[in-house]
Order: structure tokens, then C-alpha cells, then sequence
């Protein structure tokens, strides 16, 4: 061929490449489809005019699933030809060469092959462009083509591509030559001096970019175009070998930021003749079988062991990966100091020594954030149980923080040796079989007990003792002795286990359901006969009368992303994160797990969209659409609950209605929904307080701004008793007795409001007096008080009086101070008054005693300065057998506010 025919030949191909340009292969992360890519002839070569064309095929599930391969040529010369597998080519992951002698007419021609699987699904190669000289080749001599498929027959190496590491990023691949060149590159190892990207997401084949490495280490920072011989396989500039193509991988991307952890030797870990992969089991078996790998080893367990990978239980959380000390042929034990284990503990200045056949222990694993050390010792041979808390100090759900109106809701495991011997009421091991700490441990199953106990635990936790008289306490989740951050299990009313026909209580639990009156409504079922609910049908498993269904039906039982411990799946129904609020909104994605269509199908019978007037009466009509006046958006848990239906009027009686049942149509109404908990309230002195504090009981009263429940949880050391009541009200008062004299109780009260919105203060304490002192005085609060125009007043301190258990006269002492230890009095006499018996007096029809101080220096109150100038005092009693001597507690510490006031009330 002429040379300036070859000339325009070689220029055609250059025009041809771009106009059949197309990507190559399917960059679908987990691909199907099968892989195909032309190694002979190489792209831009020049052949004779009868070629042997050779194409790589692989298939995820194997050869078999390969119907047919075909190539296509164009330019010119235009045929389609079948390409036929040659058995004996083999490569890796179950690849094989595909091929057919072709005859090429003098001119560029562009190749591209097609694998087509059994199942329809079809990728091509990325286009060959060659020219075919008339009557001869290359001028190479080379007994075979010069292209990729020469390279394999002296080297036995695997190509770079999802053959050998798998389809994380698709179905894609490249060919020797892509990489190396046979002659006229400075680079070490063959390696060329330009790399073309493969072709396989995009419109436009990337465009080739230099490359430079002249001492293989790891990363080079000075290494680059600039400077050769430093170069590596990852440089400053970007140009070694492991960066020009990488787009889409975690590391060492083209983009050029450089990867902090991974500087090291790049080809100690991956290996060409592992097509570079980079995992543990390329070398040794994963897990090895000495010692308790097998424990440590789940389906979790990061492949490659990379130390930031936030997934424990890789080889590199225990054993070093830097290449100076991996794979020198010594076993090495050295806890990877950057792991956080899934509780939260970090393995920051562990220590551990030995190898696979001596004892080695991992301190920061086993003994996490201070917990006590289990009383069996952790060696690397020893089967378990482990203390829970070597990995599990916290359940967590993940996400966002809480919110006031969702998630996450969770239970925090108990902070000590969680087994039975432990002395915990409750523990790890209440719902799962100590057995499960073993090599199943990490496999994801949680080895629960049965539903059963499982159940009993949930109930137990949540029906705690009221008080002394009603048994121990009951369990308190906690991270030690802190009772400020305990968590008392909320209460259940409502809940019973015991098949029940009522007129109240869970359906979800013992209740049978109701049966339909149309005269009466929804009534109690009479002995055998089946309830017929009141609207909707049940899905499977589920019928009316199911017992007492198990808790975990419906409940998490770590932790859930939605409110109250949702379970993620209910009923085989996936339950959406965030889904369900506090109130109800959004909980009839759980409900209609187990429910099906027409949950208010009764109230729709009646309810419409439209209304109708006349004579100043209204009604709905009739012939209008029939609503759900409760449909999505509702509070649901506004009447729904564990205490059964709750604040519903029903409006039957009879045959109409009757006075007693206007009600429901004239008055109620579910509430949008609100989420801000009750507050105490401030228009009264509503703060919960200990009043009547004696040997033997106590009574905690307290306000809030608006109607809720009135829950006390109390205990010795910890809040395990709960005493109160359901029931909604805005003055709260829980009366305890049966308590133990001279005992400090830890105490805070919990109100949930109508939309389950919950107010729980801090702790408090209060202690009960001996068997024979007096009872501690309970104050009259002062609040504000003041003087018009004088620099000084006098002021009566009043208190309750109390008996004593001899029924002998009681004397009291008064301390007034400018500070809570009384250690000091500014401006005000006296500071003690000693022992007196007080003035008597009353307040609010309830008698009292008094003794009188002085109240000096008043500031003046000049009606400018916020807040209004004044002195803070400080004041307490206490009360004293006047014969005995034996003294109560001092009270609680009154605090008021004293000025003088300006003459004309600043013109109020």
C-alpha cells in the first residue's frame, strides 16, 4: 500500500473511532449482563487482510448463561459474523475466548462485539479500529497478531476488571495493551506513557492522560510528569497508573485527592496476578480456623480490611496491614487503634500480644469504657459468654438525633456483666440464649428465647411495683448508679395477658374485641360467640379474638427509627423510618399491616363531606361522599392506645340519641396534633415538691399547664417503683406509704398529655425521718414580697405544723440566709431564731405557725431597671421533740424576692 494511502487510512480510523465511539460493557453497580472485550486485534493496529479476531467473555453465572457472541464490522468491510468459544483458553473468573477468522478488505474497519445472555441481556465491547494492509501486515514478524492476546502467551496474569473483582462498579474491563507497551516507553515495568480510561459510563470515550512511575512504591508526592524517577503508582500530579482511570472507586481517584490511610506499597496487596484485588482471602483462608476467628468473623466483616472502614471484625481490626509488618511471615497481634466497635467504644490503647496458638487478650473489646471484668477470663481459645457490654455499651439506631416528635426511641442495655449472676432483674440474656455469644454471634442471629419469655420480660419491665407494699422494684435501665440518667419503663394501663370480654382495654392484648349493637354500639361478646369489631378485616395470621398478641409483633426491641420502638417490620410489612410521631400521625402505616381497608367504616356510615341546614339545625347528608372523619393526618394515638379507645364518645343509645350521648356529634373532635409536652405551670407555685414527708410516707404534688397524667417514680438508689394514675388532670398529688424510716428516696414525676406528650423532670430527693422524730415542716412559699417607700419591713416566715410519733409538744427553728447554706445574712435579722413554738396563724383555711425577721436595705424600685431591683433570701424550718430532743429534717428551702416599692406603684 502506498504510503500516503496508509497515511489516509490511519487518518480514516481516527474519524471512524469517533463516529462509532460507544461505551463499553454496564456500569450497573451488581450487573447481570455479560462482559465482553476484543483482545485481538489490538485497537488502532495494522493487519493483513485475513484476521483471527478474538473476544474475552465472561457471565457472572457462568459460561452457560452465554447464548450467543457476534461481532460486527464496518467500514470497509460490513459483515456480521458468529465469534465460537475456543476451549482452550481459559481465564480468570470463568472467562474464555471467543473467535473467527475474518477477511478484511484493504481500509480502516471498525470491530465491535456483542455477548448476548439466555436471558436477553446484551453488552458490547468498545470499538477496534484497524487497517488492513493489502498483502501483508505490520511489518513486525510476530508469529501472531501484535495485540493483548501475544502478551498471554507467556504471561499468566489476570487483567484488571470485574472478572477478578466482581461487579461493585458494574461490568467492565481492560486488555494488556491498554496498560503496557511492548517498546518506546520510559516507564518502568512496560507500563506506557499515555492510558486511555476504559470506555464505560459517559457520551464520550475519555480522553487518554500521562502516566509516569519509575520507582514502584506506594504513593509519591514529589513523583510526577515533573520528576520520573520518584514517580509511583500514585503521584502528586495524578499521573501514576492507579489514578488516570479511577472515577467511581473510594480511593485514589482521578479527581487527585490523595488517600491519607493507603501510602503504601500499592503492590503488596494488590497483585496482577490477582487482577489486583486486594482482599484478605487472596492470600489465606478468611476466617483462619485456629483460635476463636471464627467468632470474630461475620458477613459484615470489611473485605479488604481497610482501617477506615467503619465495619468491626476485619482482619485489620486485629492485625497489622502496613506492609513493613503484614505478610513478613510472623504472626502479629496489634489492635488496629482507629476501630469503633458498634456500641461506641473504641479501641484506642488496647492491648493484646500472643498469636494464634497462645492466649491473647484485646482489653479495649472486652473491657469497654470501664465496665466491670466478666468473671470469666477472655482469653482467644475460651468459648463465651462475654459481657453484652464488650460490644453492646450503647443501641443505637443511627440517623438523626431525637426529635420532639419521632425517633429514635431505644432501649439502653443495662451498664454491667450482663449475665444472670450479674443480679440484674433484667439483662441481655432475658430474651437471648447465652449460646448466641458464640461463632454465631457476628452471623446476625440474635439467638432469641422464646416469644413467650420474651413477652414476660416486656410486661414485667413495663408493670412496675407501685411501692414497697407491692414488691421490689422493678427494673430501671441505666449506665450504672445514676438515677439522673435511668430510664423507668413507662407504665401499660390497659394491657392484660388474660383472655378478656370488656368494654375497655388493648385490643392488642387479652381483649377478644367487640361485638356490634345496632341499638347500643360496640358492646361486650357474649361467652363463644366470635366479635365482630367495629370496622376494617384482619390479615393473616390474624382474626377477632386473637389472644394477646407477643410485644415484638409490633415493637423493636433495641431501637427503632419511629416513635414508641416500632418495629422496622410488622407482619411482613415494611414500616418506614421517621413514618410514625409521637401522636398517632402516620401510625396507619403500621395499622395496616394487620388491618385491611375500612377501619372506620361505621363512622363513615354517617360521616360525610357535606352538610346540610335549615332552621338554624344542622346535619350531615346523607347523599354526600362518606368520609373517614379520622383519615390520615389524625392523632390516632389520641384515642388509640394500650389502654384500649379512649376520649371517644360512642353516640348510640337506642334507636336515637340521647342526652347523654350529644356529645359525640356536639363537642368532640380529635385535636390536631400538638407536640410540645406539658409545662409546669407558672401562674402557681406548681413545681413538683415533697410535702408531709414523715417516718413512713410522703406525698409529691405537683401543676401543670394543662391536663395529663400523674406518674411518680420513686426508689431507693434508682426510680424502679411507679405510683399514679392515668387519668388527666392539671393538679397532681401521689400519696406513698410503706416506706422505710430514715431512707433517702430518689424521686421525678412523668406527665403525658393527651397526645402522648411527655414531661419528665430531673431527680429530686427526699428523706423519710426515724421512727421517732418528728415529720419534716412543710412551708408557706413568701413568693415576691415588698414594702411601698421604705428601706426596711418585716416580714412572717409561715409553715404547717406537725405531730410528732410521742404525741410530746414540738419546738421549731427558723434560719433565714442570703444564700442556700445559710452560711451568711445580708441585710435582714435574725438569721436563727433558735427553738420557738410560733406564732399561730392560718393560710387558706389551714393552720399554721409563723416567726417574724427583719428584711433590711430594701433596694427602692426606681420603675426603669429589668428586672425590678431586689434582695434574694433564703429560709427553712425544722421541728424538735420538746422532750426528747430528737430533731426532724430541715424543710425544703423556701426562696423569696423583697423591695420597696415606688410610692405611686410606677403608675400601675
Amino acid at each position: 500500500m502506498p504510503r500516503s494511502v496508509l497515511v489516509w487510512a490511519i487518518l480514516w480510523s481516527v474519524f471512524a473511532r469517533a463516529a462509532f465511539a460507544q461505551p463499553m460493557g454496564d456500569p450497573t453497580p451488581g450487573t447481570l449482563a455479560p462482559l465482553v472485550v476484543i483482545v485481538n486485534p489490538m485497537d488502532g493496529g495494522v493487519v493483513g487482510q485475513r484476521i483471527r479476531v478474538e473476544a474475552r467473555v465472561q457471565h457472572p453465572l457462568g459460561l452457560g448463561a452465554i447464548a450467543s457472541v457476534r461481532l460486527s464490522i464496518a467500514g470497509a468491510s460490513t459483515s456480521s459474523i458468529a465469534l465460537v468459544q475456543n476451549a482452550r483458553y481459559a481465564g480468570a473468573g470463568g472467562s474464555a475466548i471467543y473467535e473467527a477468522t475474518v477477511a478484511l478488505l484493504p481500509g480502516t474497519s471498525t470491530l465491535v462485539a456483542t455477548a448476548t445472555d439466555t436471558e436477553g441481556r446484551a453488552t458490547t465491547s468498545a470499538v477496534v479500529s484497524v487497517v488492513a494492509n493489502a498483502g501483508m501486515g505490520d511489518g513486525n514478524l510476530l508469529v501472531r497478531d501484535n495485540s493483548s492476546q501475544l502478551c498471554t502467551a507467556c504471561h499468566v496474569l489476570s487483567d484488571h476488571g470485574s472478572e477478578t473483582l466482581g461487579r461493585a462498579y458494574g461490568a467492565w474491563t481492560t486488555t494488556c495493551r491498554d496498560c503496557h507497551a511492548p517498546h518506546g516507553t520510559r516507564n518502568v515495568e512496560l507500563i506506557r506513557e499515555t492510558i486511555k480510561p476504559p470506555f464505560v459510563t459517559g457520551t464520550e470515550a475519555p480522553p487518554a492522560r500521562p502516566v509516569r512511575i519509575g520507582t514502584p512504591t506506594g504513593y509519591s508526592a514529589a513523583g510526577g510528569v515533573a520528576n520520573p524517577g520518584l514517580a509511583s503508582f500514585a503521584n502528586g500530579d495524578g499521573s501514576g497508573p492507579c489514578q488516570v482511570c479511577h472515577t467511581r472507586t473510594s480511593r485514589w481517584r482521578s479527581g487527585g485527592t490523595p488517600d491519607a490511610v493507603h501510602v503504601g506499597r500499592c503492590g503488596y496487596c494488590h497483585r496482577h496476578e490477582k487482577g489486583f484485588s486486594g482482599r484478605c482471602q487472596d492470600c489465606h483462608p478468611t476466617p483462619p480456623s485456629t483460635g476463636a476467628h471464627a467468632a470474630h468473623h461475620g458477613p459484615n466483616a470489611p473485605e479488604p480490611p481497610f482501617p477506615t472502614d467503619e465495619r468491626p471484625f476485619g482482619c485489620g481490626t486485629c492485625h497489622p496491614t502496613s506492609p513493613d509488618s503484614h505478610g513478613n511471615g510472623v504472626e502479629e497481634i496489634v489492635l488496629n487503634p482507629s476501630i469503633v466497635l458498634p456500641g461506641g467504644t473504641q479501641t484506642t490503647g488496647a492491648q493484646s500480644s500472643g498469636s494464634s496458638t497462645a492466649t491473647s487478650c484485646l482489653v479495649a473489646c472486652h473491657y469497654p469504657l470501664g465496665a466491670p471484668a466478666p468473671s470469666q477470663a477472655v482469653t482467644w481459645s475460651a468459648a463465651g459468654p462475654l459481657p453484652c457490654t464488650s460490644c453492646h455499651s450503647r443501641i443505637n439506631p443511627g440517623g438523626a438525633a431525637p426529635t420532639p416528635r419521632a425517633g429514635p426511641s431505644l432501649h439502653d442495655p443495662i451498664f454491667s456483666e450482663a449475665r444472670p449472676a450479674s443480679g440484674e432483674p433484667t439483662s441481655c440474656w432475658s430474651c437471648h440464649e447465652p449460646a448466641s455469644h458464640d461463632a454465631k454471634h457476628t452471623t446476625g442471629n440474635p439467638g432469641l428465647v422464646a416469644s413467650s419469655a420474651v413477652n414476660l420480660v416486656c410486661v414485667t419491665c413495663h408493670s412496675p411495683p407501685s411501692g414497697p407494699g407491692a414488691g421490689p422494684q422493678g427494673q430501671v435501665l441505666h449506665h450504672g448508679n445514676d438515677a439522673e440518667s435511668s430510664a423507668t419503663p413507662p407504665v401499660l394501663p390497659g394491657w392484660s395477658e388474660a383472655t378478656q370480654d370488656s368494654t375497655s382495654g388493648d385490643f392488642h392484648g387479652g381483649r377478644r374485641g367487640t361485638c356490634f349493637d345496632p341499638n347500643n354500639g360496640p358492646v361486650p361478646c357474649a361467652p363463644g360467640v366470635t366479635p365482630t369489631g367495629y370496622g376494617g378485616t384482619l390479615r393473616a395470621p390474624y382474626y377477632r379474638g386473637y389472644p394477646a398478641m407477643p410485644c415484638t409483633a409490633c415493637h423493636a426491641g433495641h431501637a427503632s427509627r419511629n416513635s414508641f420502638l416500632f418495629a422496622s417490620t410488622v407482619n411482613g410489612v415494611a414500616v418506614p423510618a421517621n413514618a410514625i410521631d409521637r401522636t398517632g400521625v402516620g401510625a396507619e402505616r403500621l395499622c395496616e399491616a394487620c388491618h385491611a381497608g375500612g377501619r372506620h367504616e361505621r363512622c363513615a356510615a354517617c360521616h360525610t363531606d357535606a352538610m346540610i341546614c335549615d332552621s338554624g339545625q344542622c346535619w350531615m347528608d346523607p347523599s354526600a361522599n362518606h368520609v373517614d372523619p379520622a383519615g390520615p393526618g389524625t392523632a390516632c394515638f389520641y384515642c388509640h392506645g394500650h389502654e384500649g379507645i379512649r376520649f371517644w364518645t360512642e353516640p348510640y343509645s337506642g334507636q336515637g340519641m340521647s342526652s347523654g350521648n350529644c356529645a359525640h356529634c356536639h363537642g368532640f373532635s380529635i385535636p390536631a396534633p400538638r407536640y410540645d409536652p406539658p409545662r409546669i405551670a407558672t401562674w402557681s407555685d406548681g413545681a413538683p415538691r415533697a410535702t408531709g414527708v414523715t417516718w413512713a410516707g410522703a406525698t409529691i404534688s405537683w401543676t401543670t399547664d394543662e391536663a395529663a397524667s400523674s406518674w411518680l417514680e420513686f426508689g431507693v438508689g434508682l426510680p424502679g417503683w411507679v405510683a399514679g394514675s392515668a387519668d388527666l388532670v392539671q393538679n397532681h398529688s401521689v400519696t406513698l406509704s410503706g416506706l422505710t424510716p430514715g431512707t433517702t428516696y430518689v424521686w421525678r414525676v412523668r406527665s403525658a398529655d393527651a397526645q402522648r406528650n411527655v414531661l419528665r423532670t430531673p431527680i429530686s430527693t427526699f428523706t423519710t425521718t426515724s421512727s421517732d422524730a418528728p415529720p419534716r415542716p412543710d412551708v408557706v412559699p413568701v413568693g415576691w414580697t415588698g414594702v411601698t417607700a421604705a428601706p426596711s419591713m418585716s416580714q412572717a416566715l409561715q409553715w404547717y405544723p406537725v405531730t410528732g410519733p410521742s404525741g410530746n409538744t414540738l419546738e421549731y427553728r427558723v434560719q433565714l440566709g442570703s444564700d442556700a447554706t445559710f452560711t451568711w445574712l445580708a441585710s435582714g435579722a435574725p438569721p436563727d431564731s433558735g427553738w420557738i413554738a410560733g406564732a399561730p396563724g392560718t393560710n387558706g383555711g389551714k393552720a399554721t405557725l409563723s416567726f417574724v425577721v427583719s428584711l433590711t436595705n430594701l433596694p427602692m424600685d426606681d420603675c426603669v431597671t429589668e428586672p425590678i431591683p431586689s434582695n434574694t433570701y433564703y429560709w427553712r424550718v425544722k421541728a424538735r421533740d420538746a422532750v426528747t430532743r430528737v430533731e426532724s429534717d430541715w424543710s425544703v428551702i423556701d426562696v423569696f424576692q423583697a423591695t420597696s416599692w415606688d410610692s405611686g406603684h410606677c403608675g400601675y
